[in-house]
């Protein structure tokens, strides 16, 4: 009987349960850079990924957008507020947030303007 090895797993990697089979699958979960442009790394605390709030920038382990927290900012919160009002999110993950915002103006622009049709 051959046994077959489990792939190696880091702490990225999610293990989702597949909705029609009920078993166990791993999903490799990877930061993406802050920025293409200047390969900055924002050290995985801000994600892409298919699927999750449509594929727009998202805290990593949570489906808390990138521009919901600068609405909030606009909206004249402090982050100390911000962070009492998502407690799931941490301050280093609110710094990075930020980071993200700066280097990507255009497109948190563009993803606030698609929430407010909706």
């Amino acid at each position: 009987m051959v046994r077959k090895t489990q792939p190696k797993r880091d702490a990225r990697d999610k293990v989702e349960r597949d909705e029609k089979t009920n078993l166990s699958r791993t999903r490799m979960v990877r930061p993406l850079r802050s920025s293409a442009k200047n390969g900055k790394d924002n050290g995985g605390l801000i994600v892409k990924l298919p699927g999750v709030c449509g594929g727009r920038a998202i805290i990593a382990g949570s489906r808390m957008p990138v521009w919901g927290l600068e609405v909030a900012r606009r909206a004249g919160r402090s982050d100390r507020s911000i962070l009492e009002m998502y407690p799931s999110v941490t301050k280093p993950q609110l710094l990075a947030a930020w980071k993200w915002v700066k280097s990507h103006k255009a497109e948190i622009g563009h993803d606030i303007a698609e929430n407010e049709k909706a």
